[in-house]
C-alpha cells in the first residue's frame, strides 16, 4: 500500500452498533482532522444512535435502514451512499458492512438521503492536460453537494493515465465500475477495483491509471 492510501474495505470494524460506531470513529480522530472514518460491521437495530456531526455512508455489503426524528426512512444495499444528519437515529441492519464519514469540522445540515449514484451528469471533471500521459479522456460528474472545502458527488471518466501528483487534500472513493492503479516510482503501486472503498490523504503521492472506464463515488475536503 502507498503511504497515505487507506484501503477502508480491509480496516477492522469498530463497532456493531451504529451509536457504537459514531463514537468510536470521533474518538479515535484527532482535534484537527476535518474528517473522521472508519469502518463498521452492523448488525441487529437500534433506537437512539446519536452522532454530533453530520455523515456520509457507503454500504459494501449487506443492507441497512435508517430512520429520523422526523419520521423519513431509507433503505440501503450494496453499492448505496447516504447523507445523514447530525441527531439521533433509529437503524436495522443486516450483515450491514459499511464505511462512515463523520464530517466533523464542516457539520453541514443534511438531510437523512439516500444519494442517486445514477443521477445524469454533465461535462466535466477533466484531469489537468500538462500531466496526462495518454490522450485526455472524456469525462463526467454531477455534485450532490460543493459547499466551501468539502464536496462530494459522483464521476465517470474513459480510460486515461498522469503522472504522480502530491496530494494537498483528502479524497475518499468508491469505485462503482472499472479499476485504477495508483502509483509512484519509490512505493510500487495498489490496484483498486468496482466495489472498493478508499481514501487518500494529505502527503500521498500518487500517478492515476484507469485503463478501462470508470465510475466513482467521491467526496473531496481541502486543507484550510
Amino acid at each position: 500500500m502507498l503511504r497515505n492510501i487507506i484501503n477502508l474495505g480491509t480496516e477492522p470494524s469498530c463497532a456493531a452498533d451504529l451509536g457504537e460506531a459514531f463514537r468510536a470513529i470521533g474518538s479515535a480522530t484527532p482535534a484537527n482532522e476535518p474528517l473522521g472514518f472508519g469502518r463498521a460491521l452492523l448488525s441487529g437495530a437500534g433506537a437512539d444512535a446519536e452522532s454530533l456531526f453530520s455523515s456520509i455512508v457507503l454500504l459494501r455489503e449487506g443492507a441497512l435502514t435508517l430512520k429520523d426524528a422526523d419520521g423519513t426512512e431509507i433503505g440501503l444495499r450494496k453499492g448505496d451512499a447516504a447523507s445523514l444528519p447530525a441527531g439521533r437515529l433509529s437503524w436495522r441492519a443486516e450483515a450491514a458492512d459499511c464505511v462512515i464519514v463523520l464530517l466533523r469540522q464542516d457539520n453541514p445540515p443534511l438531510a437523512l438521503s439516500r444519494l442517486d449514484l445514477d443521477h445524469p451528469m454533465s461535462a466535466g471533471g477533466a484531469p489537468n492536460a500538462a500531466l496526462l500521459t495518454t490522450p485526455a479522456p472524456q469525462t463526467s460528474r454531477h455534485e450532490f453537494h460543493d459547499q466551501g472545502a468539502l464536496s462530494w458527488g459522483i464521476w465517470a471518466t474513459t480510460p486515461y493515465a498522469r503522472h504522480p501528483i502530491t496530494y494537498s487534500f483528502t479524497e475518499l472513493m468508491m469505485l462503482r465500475r472499472g479499476e485504477v492503479i495508483l502509483a509512484n516510482p519509490e512505493e510500487g503501486s495498489v490496484t483498486f477495483r468496482a466495489g472498493d472503498i478508499f481514501i487518500v490523504r494529505p502527503g500521498a503521492i500518487a500517478g492515476w491509471d484507469n485503463p478501462s472506464d470508470l465510475d466513482k463515488f467521491w467526496l473531496s475536503r481541502t486543507m484550510d
